[in-house]
């Protein structure tokens, strides 16, 4: 997708536009993405506590030759109130050690209005599968697989029947009327989204699925910053019957979310100056 109308920042400075390698060229990295709207940003501090401990992880010192929260202050005032999903990526050079930030925008996707259908696809394990590293190829290749397929995302089965997430996404299903959400241990990534619901939601418990478990769901979702929540109401090769956007408790998820936005948006206004 292009990102030609999106400004691109570049270790302090701005450019009207950037080809996407820009990031993944300086090294190994870490990145964390959210959604832009309407002038906020949804969510920054999670997020850059989530970058933080990434790059904390890894020894990457972007925090310290940088301050982060200044420079997606600086990015987010370019885009104005435009949409977008911003990632900031942090990266070593392997040489010298040294940090390099980059951030970048491009239109979010639009989730259907009945909700959205995904591909099964078999997967391994991925060692890195807690980080949003720039070590994602093969989650990339899902995702573009699913998307040639017609499909939202595609939904990962290890080897064992575990589903843990979709490839751009958490997953959430309601089984014996509860809702689950793989634990982290599983292997997943600490979703934005998936931690707000798990906050929200009364009776939302970690547990791991399996395939047979999305055979009898009575409801499928999938979270991501971008996506918010996604109902399924298809797995192709699984599911035809799912009631995507219908289900109650995918409406249930949402309208928690949206408290958590409106609570969201009422601290950010209080905390930001008016001209």
């Amino acid at each position: 997708m292009s990102t030609a109308r999106y400004p691109v920042l570049v270790d302090g400075v701005m450019h009207a536009s950037a080809p996407r390698s820009t990031a993944d060229a300086r090294g190994f990295g870490v990145f964390d993405t959210l959604l832009a709207e309407d002038g906020l940003r949804w969510f920054e501090d999670r997020h850059l506590a989530r970058l933080r401990a990434a790059c904390d992880h890894f020894a990457i010192p972007a925090f310290e030759r940088w301050d982060v929260a200044s420079e997606l202050a600086r990015f987010g005032a370019g885009l104005g109130a435009r949409a977008a999903l911003v990632r900031t990526t942090a990266t070593r050079d392997p040489r010298t050690g040294q940090a390099s930030l980059v951030l970048e925008a491009r239109a979010p996707r639009v989730v259907p209005e009945r909700g959205v259908e995904l591909l099964l696809v078999d997967a391994v394990p991925d060692p890195l599968g807690a980080w949003k590293t720039t070590n994602r190829l093969a989650r990339v290749l899902q995702g573009e697989q699913a998307e040639r397929a017609g499909c939202f995302d595609a939904l990962l089965r290890l080897p064992t029947g575990a589903v843990v997430e979709a490839a751009r996404a958490n997953l959430f299903a309601v089984v014996d009327g509860l809702v689950r959400t793989p634990p982290l241990a599983a292997g997943g990534l600490p979703g934005i989204v998936r931690g707000l619901l798990l906050e929200t939601l009364a009776d939302v418990r970690e547990a791991e699925l399996c395939i047979e478990d999305l055979r009898r769901a009575s409801e499928v979702w999938l979270t991501s910053s971008g996506a918010r929540i996604a109902p399924v109401r298809a797995v192709r090769g699984l599911r035809e019957d799912l009631p995507g956007s219908a289900g109650p408790r995918a409406v249930e998820a949402r309208e928690a979310l949206r408290g958590q936005e409106a609570e969201f948006r009422r601290a950010y206004r209080a905390r930001t100056p008016r001209l």
